[in-house]
């Protein structure tokens, strides 16, 4: 058995090390706990990095604390000791620029309580007034909670020259809008602050600001003035997240000749649950975009794909797409939304990145369909008679002289599946089957037990017990045959790179506990 070392014999190892490199080791640490531990979806440690080597001897303590790099992520453990922490965590710091980040969830979840509201009204504006001090050095600010002092809050942010990010999200019930500049805000100062490039709000009226970058929004009803103000010809937007969209009803949505052309936006990320707000008979104003540029798609949504955008996106240049829980690709073939959803997504040819959460790949991962009888329609109708109106069933035909599975995102490189369905692995496999250049497949925990379950025989795969057999052939087989083998998962990897699922690196996933960086 191997000792261990004592404490003295290890302090003598390190204080030989100079202290410029053991100043880079506190480093490297301290990003470690701030990008890792902070991107895993789990609430931030009690002890953070800097606190833990600033505890261990003298030499350390004196060395961290004139290291001001160490205390430039400022995440104060719970509300008790938040004015303590902030104040010890900005002397430190002297003057480099300070990510502050108050998440009163986070501090919920780590005291398992049912509720937040740990910080009131009163401590709020104490926070604010010990940050008024070095608004010329914030960097970034995160704050969710229930309620946001208006006044002061903007007296105090409107000082901030340096600041490039800025979350306020409450969770009062306060409706989520845009407020035109006619109408007057208390965050009016938004319009003259260059600095500021992502911007995240929820429970707020926050003016149009054409400078950011980024934006995400929670619970927002965009009406066609928002369109308007957002998508204008000053748009620099390229990310854009809208968590919980609300539709707006039919009448709202105006006849518009020809689109607003947005060239900027590159990423959309949208969760939207029509039946939860109540408006089954409304829609949505993409489809009155041309999004030409946009690259990356994330849905978690009831409604289709095309009563969402539209004719808005090139289906050329999607390269990431992301859908999770609802989108109705997964309803029955007879569905004309569901057949113009898998049209439209195996249309976008240049796919390098599929990612499928809790939606199931029976239809998606088919051969190519053609939907009968042909639907020209022009962008103006699709608008309308997409919303709850009732449409002949249109029936996906697989032809034999038509084109294969592998006509489907040639390029395709990694697929990500959660699924609990047997079927769904099945369908995933002969999929690869077909794309030799896949060379990642990412499998959630329920996924990977049903390969244990599967058999095959060469190239054809059942599953048991429920003796689902596909071979691209079409032919059949009984598992009790001879050459039957339960060894898929081995010949999966050799095909490709299998691997559980990891970290979901979502958009809609960034106002996760705690609230993480925007792109």
């Amino acid at each position: 058995m191997v000792e261990p070392l004592a404490l003295s014999s290890t302090h003598s190892y390190f204080s030989k090390v100079p202290n410029e490199i053991l100043a880079k080791i506190f480093l490297a640490g301290t990003k470690i706990w701030k990008y890792g531990i902070w991107t895993d979806g789990n609430p931030p440690p009690g002890l953070p990095f800097p606190n833990l080597v600033s505890g261990v001897c003298n030499h350390w303590q004196v060395l961290s604390h004139g290291t001001p790099d160490l205390w430039t992520f400022i995440c104060p453990p719970s509300a008790n000791v938040c004015l303590m922490w902030m104040s010890r965590w900005l002397e430190r710091s002297k003057a480099m620029p300070v990510t502050i980040l108050l998440d009163d969830r986070t501090w919920a979840l780590k005291s398992n309580l049912r509720v937040s509201g740990n910080i009131t009204l009163d401590m709020m504006k104490e926070i604010l007034g010990l940050l008024e001090d070095c608004m010329h050095r914030l960097h970034r600010l995160d704050i969710r909670v229930r309620l946001i002092p208006y006044e002061p809050m903007s007296q105090i942010l409107s000082k901030a020259t340096q600041l490039q990010q800025l979350s306020l999200c409450q969770w009062s019930g306060e409706r989520t809008w845009f407020n035109g500049p006619s109408q007057g805000n208390s965050f009016s100062w938004l319009e003259q602050k260059p600095s500021l490039i992502r911007l995240r709000f929820q429970g707020l009226s926050l003016p149009y600001t054409t400078h950011l970058t980024s934006l995400d929004v929670h619970d927002l009803q965009l009406t066609y003035s928002d369109v308007q103000a957002l998508f204008g010809a000053n748009c620099c937007l390229k990310h854009l997240v809208l968590h919980n969209l609300y539709p707006i009803p039919l009448s709202r949505i105006p006849a518009q000749d020809s689109p607003m052309r947005v060239d900027s936006l590159c990423s959309i990320a949208i969760s939207s649950d029509r039946a939860h707000t109540g408006a089954r008979q409304a829609g949505y104003l993409f489809p009155l975009l041309d999004m030409p540029n946009v690259t990356y798609l994330e849905l978690d949504c009831d409604v289709g794909f095309s009563v969402m955008f539209g004719k808005s996106l090139s289906a050329a240049k999607i390269d990431t797409l992301k859908i999770a829980n609802r989108l109705p690709i997964s309803f029955p073939s007879h569905s004309a939304e569901s057949n113009d959803d898998i049209q439209t997504i195996q249309s976008f040819s240049n796919l390098r990145r599929l990612e499928l959460t809790r939606v199931s790949t029976k239809l998606l991962l088919d051969k190519p369909a053609s939907i009968r009888p042909s639907r020209e329609v022009t962008r103006q109708r699709s608008i309308g008679s997409r919303m709850g109106v009732i449409r002949r069933a249109t029936r996906i035909e697989g032809s034999t002289n038509g084109p294969s599975i592998a006509t489907t995102w040639p390029g395709i490189r990694s697929i990500l599946l959660d699924t609990a369905i047997a079927e769904d692995i099945v369908s995933l496999i002969v999929f690869i089957q077909c794309h030799k250049d896949v060379h990642t497949i990412e499998l959630s925990t329920l996924a990977m037990r049903h390969l244990a379950f599967l058999k095959r025989k060469g190239d054809a795969i059942i599953s048991i017990p429920y003796k689902i057999s596909i071979r691209k052939s079409g032919f059949d087989f009984d598992d009790s045959e001879e050459g039957v083998t339960q060894d898929v998962e081995q010949w999966l990897s050799n095909m490709v790179d299998l691997k559980p699922i990891s970290v979901l690196d979502n958009l809609l996933l960034k106002d996760a506990d705690p609230l993480l960086q925007l792109p």
